[in-house]
């Protein structure tokens, strides 16, 4: 961590493939367990000619891990980022209605980025970007309309 840099200064920069020494000497990354063990969640709600469909990524990371599913590059949890200051997951699902089904057109996925507190395995902040994938953009004839919030 840099503190301060003024302007037009310069700082050298060395990259290492050696593990980062952090004030406690912890070396491991952050977990998913560990963001599983506060109370994060991001949930979105849609809703499309008066349906609502609902997503949340709290049970999408709790699925992925029960299934030891997050991998680099795996599809249903994809281990974008893993280190001990960040570690960022990317899950995804289709969205629900209250009965259970799902909209065929329309899958979520969440990047959840949780970031270490530096000193101990406690989780400082949670960062999350929702995208929310249409399979239907491009079909002739095909003008959805729905509310996201």
């Amino acid at each position: 961590m840099v503190p301060a840099l003024p302007g037009n200064a310069t700082l050298p920069l060395t990259l290492s493939t050696e593990p980062a020494r952090m004030a406690t000497g912890q070396t491991s990354p952050v977990s998913l367990s560990q963001l599983l063990a506060t109370n994060y969640d991001a949930k979105v709600s849609i809703n499309i000619g008066g349906k609502s469909y609902t997503a949340d990524a709290r049970s999408l990371l709790q699925t992925a891990s029960s299934a030891r599913a997050c991998k680099p590059w795996d599809r249903q949890c994809n281990l974008w980022l893993s280190g001990p200051l960040t570690s960022e997951w990317v899950v995804n699902g289709p969205v629900r209605a209250p009965d259970g089904t799902t909209n065929p057109n329309l899958r979520i996925y969440f990047a959840v980025r949780a970031y270490s507190d530096g000193s101990s395995s406690s989780i400082r902040h949670v960062r999350t970007d929702v995208i929310v994938e249409n399979t239907w953009a491009f079909t002739p004839q095909a003008q959805p309309q729905y509310t996201a919030t």
